[in-house]
């Protein structure tokens, strides 16, 4: 567990090289990315999903059957497995590249929507997500980063290049085609009462009614989502209550986030992305309790949104107070639950009770 912390230190030194010595953030970022490939790359048997990982790309179908309708795997993510093991490639070199491309594109997304804090957006990203989206739910992780990217079309209203973008993260993972509607009402304004009222009917939805068996009777049971849907909802997690993704203290924590978004949205006039990151946090927090009786969708469609918070943190931090000893004050707080969470986050376990991701262990 000791070299997860060692890398903690090492990029609050690079945030504050960073901070320090404005031309070298891109560089830093960059090194960052190779490491993580690296670290990717080598690890043995780290992540609940590395076993699965390595059989589908040993077994994944030849180029014949690519369009087959029998074939499970996303396309995307298939095709670049296709294109690793016929260049020779073997699973390393696959986990090498899943990194490569989704913390790549987590720069490009951290650059339009947040240029001066990059490198702390890292530091947030690698205690809340890299784990997750580069040791375990590759294909989500992938999906999600280019997502990201369609989201930062939507202010500039450039729906081709949104759409490009969102096609390409549902080939790796099918979820990613839900999130098209949202360029139509992500970044619009809603009135401080509404957010509060969203989530109290949220709430009361998740709690008393199963929205899911309406969605089964109007998506096509043999259709791709409808497989996937009835999968999800009847066999992977079936009546399961996500509490661990519920009201804990995650949840109050972000919860208290959106508020302080709310009342001193003023402070926020100049940032064109408020809208934006606000709605993301608040559907994040919506789905929270809209599908609480299915873990599964809360964890793919939460952490997607919950992505917002890697850019709503350190504009909190430049926006909310020009004070220097405030603004260090909030600097430490965020460094403490940083710690806290990239612990918690150490200490996951798989289906067999075991930890997932430490002792980490590589093989050359």
């Amino acid at each position: 567990m000791g070299l997860y912390f060692i890398i903690f230190v090492f990029l609050v030194i690079s945030i504050i090289l960073g901070r320090k010595f404005q031309n070298v953030q891109t560089l830093l970022f960059f090194s960052w990315i190779l490491f993580f490939g690296f670290m990717s790359a080598v690890r043995d048997g780290i992540g609940a999903d590395f076993n699965s990982y390595i059989i589908i790309f040993d077994s994944a179908p030849s180029w014949n059957s690519f369009f087959s309708s029998d074939v499970f795997i996303d396309r995307g993510y298939w095709l670049l497995n296709l294109i690793i093991r016929d260049l020779g490639g073997d699973h390393q070199v696959l986990f090498f590249c899943t990194s490569i491309m989704t913390t790549s594109v987590f720069y490009v997304v951290a650059k339009r929507i947040l240029p001066k804090y990059t490198l702390l957006s890292l530091l947030l990203f690698y205690c809340f997500f890299l784990l997750k989206y580069e040791f375990n739910t590759i294909r989500h992780g992938i999906m999600v980063m280019w997502v990201w990217l369609s989201f930062t079309y939507i202010l500039s209203k450039q729906l081709k290049y949104f759409l490009i973008c969102v096609a390409i993260g549902g080939t790796f993972h099918i979820i990613g085609f839900l999130f098209i509607p949202f360029y139509w009402f992500l970044n619009r304004e809603i009135k401080p009462s509404y957010n509060f009222i969203l989530l109290i009917c949220s709430y009361i939805m998740g709690e008393f009614f199963s929205i899911f068996e309406f969605f089964k009777l109007i998506v096509p049971v043999n259709s791709v989502i409808g497989r996937k849907l009835v999968y999800y909802t009847e066999v992977y997690y079936s009546n399961t209550n996500a509490s661990e993704h519920g009201v804990t203290l995650g949840f109050i924590v972000y919860s208290l986030v959106l508020c302080i978004l709310i009342f001193y949205k003023q402070r926020f006039e100049n940032y064109k992305y408020y809208n934006l990151l606000r709605n993301s946090l608040l559907l994040s927090l919506c789905f929270t309790l809209l599908f609480s009786q299915y873990t599964v969708f809360v964890e793919r469609f939460v952490s997607l949104l919950y992505l917002s918070l890697m850019f709503i943190i350190p504009a909190t931090v430049n926006y909310l107070s020009k004070v220097r000893t405030t603004r260090m004050i909030l600097y430490i707080i965020i460094l403490l639950y940083c710690v806290l969470l990239l612990y918690k986050n150490l200490h996951s376990t798989n289906m067999y009770g075991e930890y997932q991701y430490i002792p980490y262990k590589y093989s050359m």
